[in-house]
């Protein structure tokens, strides 16, 4: 028997008994911290089993994710302060993250306190010492790996996974869960171990190594936010792009005014001009035609 989040991947595995449910990767149950209905998907699942009929049977689970709606007016229990530096500077990064883990530190240790578990501790750190070792590797020093077994790459992996548990988990403190999307587009668009996270995947991805671009491609970073990211670089590409047409654009008909003021006065309707003024509006018409000359191609 076999919960199934892709369905088309179960349609060609064929397992003997498999509910699918129309939940997100990661939560063959649903939501965290609704009992109710988890059991609910469990009985569903068992209820396979006494199915008569087979000898495959792939049954849909009727009941999206309650938890997959945005809570209204939902606000993180906690604001972070700590700024975005630049991440090319170690010393300045390494402070920064290590603040922001710091001011969510009270909220996690709640969550613990009321759920009574934790899920990190994969790294074998503690969130301080992952928070270091994830800066200095953007930096470009990462930290010596002791066990000779786990490559660079899996530590960081490791290290990445620990802390965004930790994240999500003190987001979770006070016990107003947001929705998945709301929970995540918070996380990826307005912390700084987000940016943290991406640049580290770029690094992977640009190394020779073939496990290191397998980890930096499948793992740091979740599919749906690295789309998100290339929709937004691809947004503000486009706004550059269209604020420099603007600018050309007004330049085109500054100019224009300006050469068209030059002939007049070349011509005397605009007034009279010494031969030394005369000369200068001379090259300066020049100059602004051939300036013209340029920016036309460039508004096509």
């Amino acid at each position: 028997m076999a919960i199934s989040l892709i369905r088309l991947h179960t349609e060609k595995v064929r397992p003997p008994r498999a509910l699918w449910v129309p939940f997100e990767l990661g939560r063959p149950l649903g939501a965290p911290n609704d009992p109710t209905f988890q059991t609910r998907v469990i009985a569903a699942a068992l209820g396979l089993l006494e199915t008569a009929c087979g000898p495959v049977v792939l049954e849909d689970f009727p009941e999206d994710d309650p938890t997959a709606v945005d809570v209204p007016n939902w606000q993180p229990p906690f604001d972070l302060t700590a700024g975005m530096p630049d991440l090319a500077d170690g010393a300045a990064l390494d402070r920064a993250l290590r603040q922001e883990v710091l001011a969510i530190a009270p909220f996690h240790e709640r969550f613990v306190a009321s759920s009574g578990r934790t899920t990190i501790g994969l790294s074998g750190l503690t969130i301080d010492e992952c928070a270091a070792r994830l800066a200095a590797s953007v930096s470009g020093a990462p930290p010596a790996i002791n066990d000779p077994a786990v490559s660079p790459a899996q530590a960081l992996r490791w290290a990445v996974d620990d802390l965004k548990a930790y994240y999500l988990e003190a987001m979770s403190a006070d016990g107003a869960m947001p929705s998945s999307r709301q929970m995540q587009a918070w996380f990826w668009d307005r912390t700084l171990a987000a940016r943290v996270f991406i640049a580290l995947r770029r690094q992977l991805l640009a190394s020779e190594d073939k496990r290191s671009q397998a980890i930096g491609r499948m793992n740091l970073v979740p599919g749906a936010q690295v789309l998100r990211l290339v929709l937004r670089e691809a947004c503000e590409e486009h706004d550059q792009v269209a604020e420099r047409r603007r600018l050309l654009t007004d330049l085109n008909a500054y100019l224009g005014r300006c050469l068209e003021l030059l002939k007049g006065l070349q011509e005397g309707s605009r007034g009279t001009l010494t031969p030394e003024a005369r000369a200068e509006a001379e090259q300066l018409t020049q100059g602004g035609t051939a300036l013209l000359g340029r920016i036309g191609p460039a508004l096509r």
